[in-house]
């Protein structure tokens, strides 16, 4: 199966032959959020340890001011270890800082949802749609001020011949960063909501039973 390049969309056929699980997605928990704290530790000393092997010992007031800055940074990213929960619509989410995985349950078979993420990603100019199959996909966001871009990733489940569950999680795309002000929030809901109100149009353009 090839590829799409990224920024092109693309819905890959019901037939396509990838390796079952391919498509599976890792769970958010305090435990990615604690290694990510972990890294940031790591590359905040690095930092000082290399600025001091270049430039000598350090004044005083400049210690002072990178201690300030580091102890800022960390308590800005210990924002990101209590869970939050959030339930609205059908769209039940689970948010640690710039980390969050949401699932909703939409009234459309399994062979219908790629169409529909289409609509959904068409509908958020934000989200480059960079692969969309029946089993799930990803899509990716760019870089803005508050953010290295987000990484979006979904996984479909099919209940029923009529019902099927779409997970997703979204993450930073640079894996250090713990908090994002609420981007990976906004794009998560907005991808499920999204993806809701395409089935929600789809159903309502289906002809009715005669009775």
């Amino acid at each position: 199966m090839t590829m799409p390049r990224s920024g092109r969309r693309a819905i890959v056929p019901a037939g396509c032959t990838c390796q079952r699980g391919w498509m599976d997605i890792k769970p958010v928990t305090r435990a990615t959020v604690a290694k990510a704290f972990v890294g940031t530790v790591a590359y905040l000393v690095g930092l000082v340890l290399f600025l001091w092997h270049v430039n000598g010992p350090l004044s005083h007031p400049m210690m002072i001011a990178m201690a300030s800055a580091v102890v800022v940074v960390l308590t800005l990213e210990l924002r990101a270890f209590p869970e939050r929960r959030r339930r609205e619509d059908g769209i039940e989410m689970t948010i640690h800082g710039a980390r969050c995985q949401g699932s909703t349950v939409v009234e459309a078979p399994a062979s219908e949802i790629p169409p529909l993420v289409q609509r959904a990603c068409e509908a958020n100019p934000e989200l480059d749609l960079t692969l969309n199959t029946v089993e799930g996909g990803r899509a990716s966001t760019g870089i803005a001020f508050t953010s290295w871009g987000e990484r979006l990733r979904f996984v479909v489940r099919p209940l029923s011949a009529t019902r099927t569950a779409v997970t997703a999680t979204c993450r930073p795309a640079f894996p250090l960063e713990l908090t994002n002000w609420g981007r990976s929030e906004r794009h998560l809901h907005r991808f499920l909501s999204g993806v809701q109100q395409a089935a929600a149009t789809r159903s309502a353009a289906l002809p009715r039973p005669m009775s």
